[in-house]
């Protein structure tokens, strides 16, 4: 899946990462992250057009219609067989209804429920978004979709974007947040799905309790080559049961997306 879905990933990796690892993709804004697992995901898939693999792109933060736009904007094609899931529409349909939530605990099952729908991990409601915001008397936009509807891709990869924004919906709803995060990344290694979660950190170097949790991490970067010049980087931190390189690949946008050019010295 990895060292042939962009150009250049042989040279950082020498074998593959095991189906069912959980990814973490991580770095400062303006780095790629989103923008490199769609490229790597669709390109996977467009190479093995036999294979019944799909996915489902989860987004807290952006609208479909802006992911697709900034994917094309720099020659990445969209794929039919990744599902974007506009988690941004759904979080504020439910801050209008927040009021008829019974409590805490039910908004994180909620927010953890609608982000993994499509892998059934967490139990379904019988309340949903849509009854909800019609026991408090507002409408439901024309044309939205009932998140209670049953979708018909069953994926075996999937892509959180992103942590950050995770964390951000249930920290009012949990005391924990890092053992609501294990309890969720535990859920996925029992679907065996291949799962990328992004996660915007400020220092790559340091180290969060979430690292320790998932299989692997690739961090996206941007380095100053000489003053007031700066290169973008593709660095693994690390890969379980997979040989890879472990120091820092220049990565370059082209007309057809992302390709790793060589090593950054």
């Amino acid at each position: 899946m990895f060292r042939d879905a962009i150009p250049g990933m042989d040279k950082v990796f020498q074998t593959e990462p095991p189906e069912g690892s959980i990814i973490l993709i991580i770095g400062g804004p303006g780095t790629l992250k989103s923008t490199f697992v769609y490229n790597l995901v669709s390109n996977s898939m467009a190479k093995r057009p036999s294979e019944l693999t799909q996915c489902i792109f989860v987004s807290l933060e952006e609208t479909r219609a802006s992911i697709l736009r900034n994917i094309t904007n720099i020659g990445i094609q969209p794929s039919e067989r990744i599902q974007i899931s506009d988690m941004a529409s759904f979080l504020r349909e439910v801050e209008r209804a927040t009021e008829n939530i019974a409590s805490d605990s039910e908004y994180t099952a909620m927010i953890l429920e609608q982000a993994s729908r499509p892998l059934r991990i967490y139990p379904n409601r019988d309340d949903d978004i849509r009854s909800l915001t019609q026991r408090k008397g507002a409408e439901v936009p024309a044309g939205s979709k009932n998140p209670a509807e049953k979708p018909a891709l069953k994926p075996n990869i999937f892509v959180l974007d992103s942590l950050n924004a995770l964390n951000s919906v249930i920290y009012r709803a949990s005391k924990n947040i890092r053992k609501e995060m294990a309890h969720f990344m535990f859920k996925l290694r029992e679907k065996s799905v291949t799962s990328f979660i992004v996660m915007e950190v400020g220092d790559p170097k340091q180290y969060k309790p979430e690292h320790f949790l998932v299989d692997g991490i690739i961090e996206l970067g941007m380095m100053e080559t000489e003053p007031r010049k700066f290169k973008r980087y593709l660095k693994v931190q690390k890969m379980r049961a997979t040989k890879h390189s472990i120091e820092p690949f220049l990565i370059e946008v082209t007309g057809e997306g992302i390709k790793v050019v060589d090593e950054l010295i």
